[in-house]
């Protein structure tokens, strides 16, 4: 499985969790990946308002899994969903990172 990190600053910890899990949820619904729901850890992010969270993911078409073209899509989708949520807050920000793999 493959691993994402998301940081979410300059909004409250609770809001940011909610649009975190939201945009999780919908993945399902698209039917290209397979969300491991008991490898989300989200964390308060250390230095700034916001949080830190972590998932294990698998893309359901195999070899989707070895493109690099497919990840990027995935990180722009999920980075898309949670700013679609978090639109009335002009200073939020987004960064997602591909973790280590376990």
């Amino acid at each position: 499985m493959k691993r994402l990190v998301v940081y979410i600053v300059s909004v409250d910890e609770d809001i940011a969790e909610k649009a975190l899990r939201n945009a999780i949820d919908s993945l399902p619904s698209l039917s290209l990946v397979k969300v491991s729901p008991k490898s989300v850890d989200v964390e308060p992010h250390d230095d700034y308002r916001g949080i830190v969270a972590k998932f294990e993911y698998e893309f359901i078409a195999a070899e989707a899994n070895e493109n690099k073209n497919a990840s990027k899509g995935l990180q722009d989708l999920i980075q898309s969903l949670i700013k679609a949520q978090l639109w009335n807050i002009p200073s939020v920000r987004v960064i997602i990172e591909t973790g280590v793999q376990n």
